[in-house]
């Protein structure tokens, strides 16, 4: 992928939840004091093989507790099994008994239950064991209910599985590498509709009681985090692809408006995936269910995805934001992902790659080729910004919670795989779907595949694209001989080399345009210094680089500015134009030369080009990309005029939301007036919530004033407010202002705060760590049922530097069984008593 200057653009994609996301993490990772990036552990090793679960659960939401019994059915890996281990956090094991009612001697430490077999089995042997037990689940299965906090919330369940969450709520050998069929019967109050894997087998109320039986069975073989149940009272939509039963459930505050509008475009996805994937949908439906405070975008679960709610919208919020990224992306991982399976974490990447790149093919299919450039650019710019500012990792491994790799970078690398083959693209695809159905797989197994259909050796493209780390950056100048009509093209590498960065082996489209004449040359890259012959009839007016974006690759590209100006102008595809228009950065004060292009006069400069893109180009990214590019400009009223007067004549709002960040950015004289006008006339959400996100350049005396008449305003994603938010920390870090205090304070401890932005309103009350009405009030909130939130209130707690808390954080620290959160309380406990020596 080329970036045609030394600054990674940090152009931010509100239409994409996952992309805004992934950039809140990479400044996390950055300011965080341990960034926790460490390789995975090994692969687990399998002794047997789970043929059959046979799940039962009665669910009590009142007091948030499950009664389980588990029929499992397995098979020795090797001879003379007498033990064997399976997974189970915190469960209240009743019995463990034999098919014949024979009880089974086990050790239980509370994480792990070693059983022992009555007899010696060897491999063909069938052992089937039954647990009984209950318990009261604090991870994995997520009870939500009204609470002092948040009296608004329904009472629902539903369950998260991955990566080994399910051991929470069941006995089950929870690890990827293996798959099984499994059967999930929901016992739960008759009221509520439950939603579990596969079809619906039957549903019976049970005499006597107001509750139900509902028997769920998923007859294909699955990893088993990706079990799931779902519990409480919806509206259901459903409809009929082909013989496809589609699902979409919703609480039942949204509209069966905002619903179908919402998901109207399911049914061509799944079509659309079917047939590109060579290979029919896999599965028997496929339901969506839209839950509160879901921690993620979204989970794939075998058949039936859980979302989150933020992904609900109407035509007016389309404008700006579109679900459709999230929900193609979870149905694609009903291929890649769910059909195959990665065999151990490792090998993570080939799950959400895959479900990254379907994304892409499905903004291709619906939106046109440039769409499609467009996000693998995005994509890429990610990935390097998250290699500069996190560190140089590999895809295989995943590194911790390096989510830029396996999401961003594996789908661009995807993007040069296709490029690579060609038309033999869908048959790898395919090839690979076949060959590994209901598997669990490996990154040899990629190769594999690959070099079945192509005459080219992927082995080493997949060693430095995947197994190494990093990407070519290439210095690149030409010359053109008008007496030979040759163009020498000299392409040097230079990356800095090391263990993980290698020279780069690769092929490149070269374009090459002049009169009457348009030269696409595919050169094949091998070392780290060479020079390249094209004939052409006559001088250039521009040469590409990298035509078409399809590798990911930084390029220094030296070449005349009526050159970088002759490709934006005269480009055919958005992706040329938005890479030109990287180039133009580097000139934006520079003159045009003597071969100057009739559309501009002899006193044309860079801005004139850039603005000329803004206003005239018909793709709304290369327009939004010119709107960023003059941010960094040198004349900032210059630029500042340019973009203010562009604004009311865009009619895309990411664009016009692009022109208001840069606006904030260049912080002019007439940035100030520009941005409080904006806010005085607009009454869109997400035009607010740039504005105020660029209130954080002005004074920050003026911010409080400025921001607090929206604190409450209601938005799409609590845009606004997560804004506001933001902008008050910025002033308060810098001011001291008690009335910032107590606006972070309603955020933080306020009624019907989503999850996500109380956390982040908790978080930014660390100058007042050592308040006592701020730690009466997060003493009280760590009870809710929220990682985000008990996790922020913890660090806060830690930070009151008030060692008397730790007798209330070792009592918290002696309830829970949630280890992730177990570890934030220790290192609390740890930070106050070392902070009182």
């Amino acid at each position: 992928m080329t970036t045609n200057f030394s600054e990674i653009p940090t152009f931010i994609n509100l239409n994409d939840m996952r992309n805004l996301l992934i950039f809140f993490s990479i400044l996390y990772c950055v300011n965080a004091n341990s960034q926790r990036i460490t390789p995975p552990e090994p692969e687990r090793n399998r002794t047997y093989d789970v043929r059959h679960i046979d799940i039962k659960v009665k669910v009590d939401l009142l007091n948030k507790s499950v009664n389980g019994n588990v029929k499992t059915t397995i098979s020795p890996l090797t001879d003379g099994m007498t033990e064997f281990e399976t997974d189970a956090v915190a469960l209240e094991i009743n019995y463990i008994k034999d098919i014949d009612g024979n009880d089974l001697k086990y050790d239980y430490n509370r994480t792990k239950l070693k059983i022992y077999t009555a007899n010696k089995l060897n491999t063909g042997d069938i052992l089937i064991y039954e647990t009984d037990y209950s318990c009261s689940p604090q991870k994995g299965m997520h009870f939500i209910y009204p609470n002092e906090f948040n009296p608004s919330l329904p009472y629902q369940v539903w369950t998260q599985g991955e990566s080994e969450n399910n051991r929470h709520w069941l006995p089950i050998y929870d690890y990827p590498n293996d798959k099984t069929t499994f059967e999930v019967r929901i016992i739960t109050d008759k009221k509520y509709q439950t939603l579990s894997n596969g079809y619906l087998k039957s549903s019976s109320d049970i005499e006597g009681s107001n509750l139900r039986e509902d028997h769920w069975v998923m007859d294909k073989p699955n990893s088993t985090y990706l079990i799931m149940i779902a519990i409480g009272e919806f509206n259901v939509l459903e409809e009929n692809n082909s013989g496809l039963l589609l699902q979409t459930f919703t609480g039942k505050d949204v509209s069966a408006d905002d619903a179908i509008f919402s998901f109207r475009n399911t049914n061509e996805i799944i079509k659309l995936f079917n047939e590109y994937f060579g290979y029919d949908y896999p599965w028997n439906k496929y339901a969506q269910i839209v839950v509160d405070e879901f921690i993620f975008g979204g989970m794939e679960n075998t058949s039936a995805t859980v979302l989150n709610k933020r992904l609900i919208i109407n035509s007016e919020i389309e404008k700006n934001y579109s679900p459709e990224s999230t929900i193609s992306h979870e149905a694609g991982h009903q291929w890649w992902g769910d059909l195959v399976t990665c065999r151990n974490w490792k090998e993570f990447w080939i799950n959400e790659s895959f479900a990254t790149y379907s994304a892409a093919l499905w903004k291709e299919k619906k939106y046109g080729n440039d769409e499609y450039d467009f996000n693998i650019l995005r994509n890429s710019d990610d990935a390097m910004r998250a290699d500069s500012l996190i560190g140089r990792y590999p895809i295989l491994g995943t590194y911790g919670n390096l989510n830029q790799n396996v999401y961003d970078k594996g789908s661009v690398i995807i993007n040069s795989f296709r490029y690579i083959l060609g038309d033999n693209f869908k048959t790898f695809l395919r090839t690979f779907l076949k060959d590994n159905e209901f598997d669990a797989v490996e990154t040899g197994d990629i190769t594999e595949a690959l070099n079945k259909v192509s005459d080219v050796d992927f082995t080493p493209l997949i060693e430095q694209w995947i197994l190494k780390a990093g990407y070519p950056e290439f210095n690149v100048n030409y010359n053109y001989d008008e007496n030979k009509k040759e163009l020498t093209l000299n392409v040097k590498q230079v990356q800095k080399l090391d263990s993980l960065t290698p020279v780069f082996r690769l092929p490149m489209d070269i374009r090459v345009k002049s009169a009457g004449e348009k030269i696409i040359k595919r050169i094949q890259i091998n070392s780290a210094d060479e020079t390249f012959v094209i004939p052409v009839k006559g001088k250039p007016d521009f040469v590409i680089f990298d035509y078409g974006n399809n590798i990911m690759d930084k390029t220094y590209f030296n070449k005349p500015f009526s050159d970088w100006v002759n490709q934006i102008i005269q480009s055919e595809d958005a992706i040329d134009r938005i890479t030109g228009l990287r180039g133009m950065q580097n000139f934006i004060k520079d003159k045009l030369p003597e071969n100057k292009l009739v559309k501009f006069d002899d006193n044309a400069d860079g801005y004139d080009i850039l603005q000329n893109s803004l206003n005239e180009d018909t793709f709304w990214g290369v327009r939004a990309e010119a709107a960023r590019i003059l941010a960094f400009a040198g004349d900032k009223n210059r630029a500042y005029g340019i973009l203010s007067k562009s604004y009311d004549n865009q009619s895309n709002y990411p664009v016009k939301r692009e022109i208001i960040n840069s606006i904030g950015k260049l912080n002019t004289a007439g940035s100030k007036d520009f941005i409080l006008n904006i806010l005085k006339k607009e009454s869109d959400g997400y035009i607010i919530a740039q504005c105020i996100s660029a209130v954080k350049k002005f004074d920050k005396s003026e911010i409080y004033e400025i921001v607090i008449p929206f604190i409450n305003k209601e938005s799409h994603r609590n845009l606004v407010r997560d804004n506001v938010l933001e902008a008050l920390d910025t002033a308060d870090n810098q001011i001291d202002d008690g009335r910032i205090k107590d606006a972070i304070m309603s955020i933080a401890f306020g009624k019907d705060i989503e999850s996500m932005l109380r956390s982040k309103a908790i978080n930014s009350l660390k100058k007042y760590a050592k308040d006592d009405d701020v730690i009466k009030k997060e003493k009280e909130i760590i009870s809710i049922n929220s990682p985000f939130v008990r996790r922020s209130a913890v660090n806060l707690l830690a930070n009151s530097m008030d060692k008397t808390q730790t007798a209330f954080l070792k009592d918290l620290e002696g309830k829970t069984t949630d280890e992730s959160l177990k570890r934030t309380i220790t290192s609390a406990i740890k930070q106050l008593e070392e902070n009182n020596k």
